[in-house]
């Protein structure tokens, strides 16, 4: 059977193919379009069968009785095409503890997490955008008024009121443990109950002043006005003071009966410790928290026994009767000792023999002569039975930080405060 293609507007390539429709054949027809897949077209009746008018994916127009055939040309699937190719790297952001190190590439940014400051890699280094995350410091807050008008229980712990006028101020139950009151005007206060332990009054004019009840252990009472004020106890310090008072005071004063024989607030009760100490193995208790001197733990801070290595913090902690909380002491000079713990057999130090207040102490391999490893131990002039360590470089206090109550809480250096949280009692180890 013959087939004439009436219409060249038919596309793609059906060479090969085979189309049988009511008994009509045609092989070698060539489409010039690869994008249709469904054919047709119409087959004439009256010439030869020839077939026309095909179209791609349409209607064919056929005349009176020629037939309309549809068909699909679809051939197999190509090949897969070959990979695009790689698109260039984007730029990262990275962040470090401090200025950016090592290679870079164009376009990188780092961020520094400790100060905010960020640093863009130019030409393949690091160079400081001189821009930073973190915002400029705020404005200084206002410092706490210590000298405003006081209101009953008010907590005034380690105030500084040095000249402050408190005439006429109600001071009932208030918290004045540590405060100084250095001159203070406290002429008709009312002090009822008021806890004024470690506190600094010297100078300070108590006249008519109620301190019925107060707390004054360890208070610096030197050169205190006690004109007609009431006494802890009750009484008048008029009646308690003058040359009929037992003992005989030249003034009015309410010092001889808080238990205190000297202005400067020693207790009667004062347990005398010796000017120095014989070589030995002993505790060092904080005054204050009742915690001792240790070496933190290998696995949590008070978790004995405590650390072998050099570097190792210095904590206080509850006793656990272990070496690591014993120190031997070696006298180096007139009341000057190294203390090396017995645990480790390394020294209490002064990390990188620093002069910085806070410096938290550490054990470090014994280094002798070294004077940021000796200590000179004195008997407190303020707490019975307690000694202070200073440390002969930076001429600073061994101290329980922050004054805490805390296991676990750093022992620092700092300067001379008369803290009972700089106070230490030794006490010899039983055998040593």
């Amino acid at each position: 059977m013959r087939i004439e293609i009436k219409n060249h507007f038919v596309l793609a390539a059906v060479a090969a193919a085979a189309l049988v429709a009511g008994g009509l054949t045609a092989t070698g027809i060539a489409l010039a379009t690869t994008a249709a897949t469904t054919y047709s077209g119409c087959v004439s009746a009256s010439h030869h069968d020839a077939l026309y008018g095909v179209t791609a994916n349409g209607t064919p127009a056929c005349a009176g009785k020629d037939q309309a055939i549809t068909w699909d040309q679809t051939g197999p699937q190509g090949p897969a095409g070959t990979n695009g190719t790689d698109g260039a790297n984007g730029a990262s952001t990275l962040t470090s503890d401090g200025a950016p190190t090592g290679p870079c590439t164009t376009g990188d940014s780092d961020i520094d997490y400790t100060t905010g400051e960020v640093w863009q890699c130019t030409r393949s280094a690091w160079v400081d955008t001189g821009h930073s995350l973190a915002g400029p410091a705020g404005p200084a807050g206002a410092a706490y008024n210590c000298s405003a008008t006081p209101y009953p229980g008010i907590d005034f712990a380690a105030c500084n009121l040095s000249g402050a006028n408190l005439t006429g101020a109600n001071l009932t139950g208030a918290n004045l443990s540590g405060a100084n009151l250095t001159g203070a005007n406290l002429t008709g206060a009312n002090l009822t109950g008021a806890n004024l332990s470690n506190a600094n009054l010297s100078n300070a004019n108590l006249s008519n002043a109620a301190l019925t009840g107060a707390t004054l252990a360890y208070t610096d009472l030197t050169g205190v006005t006690w004109s007609d004020t009431t006494c802890p106890d009750g009484t008048n310090s008029n009646s308690d003071g003058g040359p009929d008072a037992s003992p005989p005071t030249p003034a009015p004063t309410c010092v001889d009966d808080l238990g205190i024989t000297s202005a400067t607030a020693t207790s009667t009760t004062t347990t005398t410790v010796p000017s120095s100490l014989a070589n030995g193995t002993y505790t060092l208790t904080n005054y204050r928290s009742g915690l001792l001197l240790a070496v933190q733990g290998l696995t949590n801070y008070c978790s004995p026994p405590g650390s072998g290595t050099p570097g190792a913090l210095v904590i206080q902690c509850p006793a656990d009767s272990l070496s690591d909380q014993e120190w031997q002491l070696t006298n180096v000079g007139p009341g000057t000792y190294t203390l090396t713990n017995v645990n480790s057999g390394l020294c209490l130090d002064v990390p990188g023999a620093s002069m910085m207040e806070l410096t938290q102490l550490d054990q470090a391999t014994c280094v002798p002569g070294a004077l940021y490893q000796e200590w000179q131990v004195s008997p407190s002039t303020l707490y019975s039975g307690a000694y202070t360590l200073t440390n002969v470089n930076s001429t600073m206090l061994m101290d329980d930080g922050g004054a805490s109550l805390n296991p676990g809480s750093p022992i620092i250096q700092w300067p001379y405060n008369a803290g009972e949280n700089q106070a230490w009692a030794l006490s010899e180890v039983l055998g040593s």
